[in-house]
């Protein structure tokens, strides 16, 4: 975060989802940079975006300015590959068939997230 003409003084302050509202201590700010920190690993599946907000306050905690929303997307990094239990797996499709509803003339394979049960 940067303010280049803040108050001397002046603090960072951030909130939301992850800070100070469960889960709490996800996040945090540097008061006097500003700069925005992880404290533990993110996971996707768990909660895949954070809505923070960061202020600047004075020395005795008034807002000066904002909140201002910091949005923290977590990019999911494929941890939980699927499994295939069963394979191999072997479908036929007639020639000719029509393009519209391949479905009742195919095969449905779906694989599930270990921990999002799907």
């Amino acid at each position: 975060v940067v303010d280049s003409d803040r108050p001397e003084r002046s603090k960072f302050r951030l909130t939301g989802k992850g800070v100070d509202q469960e889960p709490k201590g996800i996040f945090r700010i540097n008061e006097n940079t500003g700069s925005v920190s992880v404290t533990r690993t993110l996971d996707r599946e768990v909660i895949a975006v954070y809505q923070l907000f960061v202020e600047t306050t004075d020395v005795n905690g008034k807002t000066l300015e904002g909140p201002v929303p910091l949005e923290v997307i977590v990019i999911d990094q494929n941890d939980n590959r699927p499994i295939f239990r069963e394979g191999p797996y072997i479908g036929h499709v007639m020639e000719g068939s029509p393009t519209e509803d391949v479905h009742e003339e195919s095969f449905c394979l779906q694989s599930e997230d270990q921990k999002e049960d799907v």
